[in-house]
């Protein structure tokens, strides 16, 4: 093959393999939206989530009360079904934002010091009765961890930047 070919086939290879290799590399940062009067309580929540999507958001962030969650001791705190939960517009925000391809994220406080009812403080993912059950001192030790990994990571580069897939992945790494 003369010369001149041999440089333009190694051209042609170059500028395919260029845009493959970028399409590969470009992750997307998730993006989204704190705002529980318009995506949980609005009349036009469905439009707002769907807005949302449209603008690229890919998270929805809640908080839940668990006062408000459970004003009075379920009969069976392991049956999400019980009457005593009030989950009805958090329900809807995860049915809703899963139509629009958007992820919820939940904050949730104001649970009682002792935890819920069927889940001792150090439950590490115990099996009862089919669900699964973390105790908030495994939590919050988790939640330290992670806290500690993501913070040493900072200090990696003066101008570090964590975005939640960064974080949820210095997660799955800890021990």
């Amino acid at each position: 093959m003369p010369k001149p070919a041999r440089l333009a086939l190694l051209a042609l290879i170059a500028l395919l393999a260029a845009p493959a290799a970028a399409v590969h590399a470009a992750q997307r940062m998730p993006i989204g939206f704190f705002d529980d009067p318009s995506f949980r309580w609005s009349p036009t929540r469905a439009e707002n989530l769907q807005q949302a999507s449209a603008t690229g958001a890919s998270v929805i962030h809640t908080t839940a009360s668990w006062p408000g969650l459970a004003p009075t001791k379920p009969a069976d705190p392991g049956d999400g079904n019980d009457p005593a939960y009030k989950l009805g517009d958090l329900d809807e925000l995860v049915y809703q934002s899963g139509l629009y391809g958007l992820r919820v994220m939940i904050d949730l406080n104001g649970v009682p010091p002792t935890g819920i009812e069927g889940v001792e403080p150090t439950d590490k993912g115990t099996d009862r009765n089919g669900i699964i059950r973390y105790g908030a001192l495994v939590v919050g030790g988790t939640k330290m961890k992670v806290h500690k990994a993501a913070i040493n990571k900072l200090f990696d580069t003066n101008n570090a930047v964590l975005d939640i897939e960064e974080v949820y992945n210095l997660a799955l790494q800890l021990p």
